[in-house]
């Protein structure tokens, strides 16, 4: 088997610290995912970069390995029109929503 499950119910950080250690968003074996050489270099994470942004369907989260965020916003429409910002100057993922009608209503608009 290709994908090794911890045994702690966190994935968000096994995720950030398997991105981040293996330098690569596709850290499987050739057998798993066959690579295509030519491109390969466009999947590397050296020199790491302070902010990789997974953005798949899984719940959110925000995970920091190695002084390197890994963030995944979720899905925007499911998590209630929910997404993150990114400070670069100071390093900081802060989560954000949209306003429903309601709570424009609230407000006078």
């Amino acid at each position: 088997n290709a994908v090794y499950f911890p045994q702690t119910s966190n994935i968000a950080e096994h995720v950030a610290r398997t991105l981040t250690c293996q330098g690569h968003l596709a850290p499987l074996p050739l057998h798993t995912a066959p690579v295509y050489w030519d491109f390969d270099r466009s999947l590397s994470l050296y020199p790491l970069p302070d902010l990789v942004v997974v953005a798949d369907k899984f719940e959110p989260f925000s995970s920091q390995n190695l002084e390197c965020q890994v963030i995944n916003p979720g899905s925007f429409k499911r998590q209630d029109f929910q997404f993150h910002t990114y400070v670069p100057s100071t390093r900081v993922v802060e989560e954000s929503q949209v306003p429903g009608e309601m709570d424009i209503m609230d407000y006078g608009y």
